[in-house]
């Protein structure tokens, strides 16, 4: 959940919350998460990929819009037209 909410942020540009998921990944996992589960080398090669993922330049970033600039409007309340 927070890898994809993330990854919706990288494609707006760098946000400073990936400077902190890299400094949580590159302490590594606790040694009884390592012990108890058995999946914890596929885990930590899929942590590596998102590393990579993280260090590289986003190839497709979302264009932001500009925002519209209201018109002035041609007419005001009370004016005549004839």
């Amino acid at each position: 959940m927070v890898v994809e909410e993330m990854r919706k942020e990288l494609q707006v540009g760098y946000h400073p919350s990936i400077k902190k998921a890299l400094e949580i990944i590159e302490k590594g996992a606790n040694e009884f998460w390592l012990e108890i589960d058995d999946k914890a080398k596929e885990k930590t090669k899929i942590l590596d990929k998102l590393v990579i993922q993280l260090q590289t330049e986003n190839i497709k970033p979302l264009k932001i819009s500009k925002s519209k600039v209201t018109q002035k409007p041609y007419f005001h309340t009370g004016d005549i037209l004839q």
